[in-house]
């Protein structure tokens, strides 16, 4: 069946029952039977995986039956590497969530339009992989398939958050006045890291740390339906209905 067409009928306490429209395939069968395998979700770091935990719950609480999110330990040049084995097991229930700085400039083109020669692949996995750096990660690729599968996989299974890193993709200016209990003076506005504007911010309210704000800000930014909103919980579902 569809996506659509999918009905969870879940009875409550009181024997009444709750008709349920958003659940995924994967989510509606897990309460007649666990899959087999749980969807695993790969990010940078703590705060990534927080985001994307906090917009899987929001999306559909129970998602957070069946998606497992880690943290790479070593950042995106272990993603990076590890994806040369990944692409060869043809893995399906596998993503990556990069921050949204190494989004490639251009789109990884269809299987049709990729080149055949092992330069090019792989001037094109370098363009993919580079990120804000000058150059891409060094990977272990010796044939043109493989190049050819590792390009699949970052096409197919890499996603991007819809900002440069979890903080600012989470960021709002009165938000944060409002939990630090003051207007924010150009000394943290003016601080081009978004990590360091929440620490920053944090120094000005005694007894609140960055990472309580941050958390806050997560939980509004889920809900105040801007288009950042929508994307992160866009990404959220393309996770849960894979």
């Amino acid at each position: 069946l569809p996506q659509q067409a999918v009905r969870v009928l879940e009875a409550s306490a009181t024997g009444r029952v709750r008709i349920a429209t958003s659940y995924s395939v994967r989510e509606a069968l897990y309460g007649i039977a666990p899959p087999e395998g749980m969807i695993t979700a790969a990010v940078e770091d703590e705060r990534a995986k927080h985001l994307l935990l906090s917009a899987l719950e929001v999306s559909e609480p129970a998602a957070l039956k069946l998606v497992r999110v880690t943290v790479r330990e070593g950042g995106t040049s272990a993603i990076f590497g590890d994806i040369v084995a990944y692409s060869d097991d043809a893995e399906t229930n596998l993503f990556i969530v990069l921050d949204g700085d190494h989004r490639p400039k251009s789109p990884i083109p269809s299987d049709g339009s990729l080149p055949q020669g092992l330069r090019e692949l792989k001037d094109l996995i370098s363009e993919a992989t580079r990120g804000p750096n000058s150059s891409g990660p060094s990977l272990r690729i010796s044939n043109a398939e493989k190049a050819t599968r590792y390009l699949q996989f970052l096409r197919d299974r890499v996603m991007y958050l819809p900002g440069e890193t979890p903080e600012s993709v989470v960021w709002n200016e009165a938000k944060v006045s409002e939990i630090v209990d003051r207007v924010l003076p150009a000394a943290v506005l003016e601080k081009k890291d978004y990590k360091e504007r929440l620490r920053a911010a944090a120094d000005l309210a005694p007894g609140i740390d960055d990472e309580t704000i941050y958390k806050q800000l997560v939980a509004h930014r889920l809900r105040d339906g801007t288009d950042t909103c929508s994307q992160l919980l866009a990404l959220a579902s393309r996770i849960r209905n894979s």
